[in-house]
């Protein structure tokens, strides 16, 4: 089978909410259909997204504040709720290439725990999800992942260094969630991905590495880094949201954000990895 011609489940559409399959995921999964948020309720305010310390922001009426925060808080669900759907597909090309029964059952129930997360998080989205994985550079990336790694170069690079970073990052969006529910939800998805991850370390620790996968996973890697160095969605929802920033206005925003700092720890967080 070439796994290439695999389509990225991110870009799988999904069937309409009353469709007969849907319920039966749903049984399956034991998921409860509710709306677990007030309208226009805010998960993640403005010091997570460091926007406290803006002047550009806090001197913006306070309607805008909250159409940008709202943005953000979309934007911050729809990535988890993509990458948690780039998991099916993800899961099924390594059960499809594990070599022992432990090994595919252990990808079978990660795949499982990718449908429940999304369906978890589906639950708190507050308008339909956005329509395309061009809103952060990542998304794109772990696409290219999946059609071109082999399965050593896709084990270090998705459950080693991103499932890790994704500790960090789910970890951060926790700790910061201002809805009891979904705060909860991500304290789930923790406890499933600290396994996916330590599943990862374990077969990595197995590995003999040949010259074309140590090429993959140094190609890879440097992706993933460039995508989350160039992912500015902050900014670019500011400009979308006001009248637009000039050219000193985003020197500014930068500076008052701490903009390298951010991106100097998540370097340093994926070398640690």
């Amino acid at each position: 089978m070439d796994f290439k011609k695999i389509p990225n489940s991110m870009l799988a559409h999904n069937l309409a909410a009353n469709d007969p399959l849907v319920t039966i995921m749903h049984k399956a999964a034991v998921i409860k259909k509710d709306s677990p948020y007030s309208k226009d309720e805010i998960y993640w305010n403005q010091h997570h997204y460091h926007l406290a310390h803006s002047s550009y922001f806090n001197d913006l009426p306070e309607s805008k504040q909250q159409d940008i925060l709202l943005s953000l808080n979309h934007k911050s669900l729809s990535l988890s709720y993509y990458i948690e759907k780039f998991g099916l597909n993800y899961g099924a090309k390594m059960i499809l290439s594990a070599e022992s029964t432990e090994e595919k059952s252990l990808y079978a129930l990660f795949s499982s725990d990718e449908v429940k997360h999304r369906l978890w998080l589906e639950s708190f989205l507050q308008k339909d999800i956005i329509d395309n994985i061009e809103f952060h550079p990542l998304l794109n990336s772990l696409g290219l992942c999946l059609n071109e790694g082999n399965k050593n170069s896709m084990v270090f690079t998705i459950q080693v260094i991103l499932e890790g970073f994704g500790l960090f990052h789910y970890g951060n969006l926790r700790e910061t969630c201002q809805n009891p529910k979904l705060k909860e939800v991500f304290s789930d998805i923790l406890k499933d991905e600290a396994l996916h991850h330590g599943m990862g370390v374990v077969l990595a620790q197995r590995m003999l590495l040949d010259k074309e996968t140590k090429s993959q996973i140094f190609d890879l890697t440097a992706r993933f880094v460039r995508a989350l160095i160039e992912a500015e969605w902050v900014l670019k929802t500011l400009n979308e949201n006001s009248d637009g920033l000039t050219s000193a206005q985003v020197t500014k925003f930068k500076q008052e954000i701490g903009w390298e700092v951010q991106i100097q720890a998540r370097t340093e967080k994926l070398k640690a990895l």
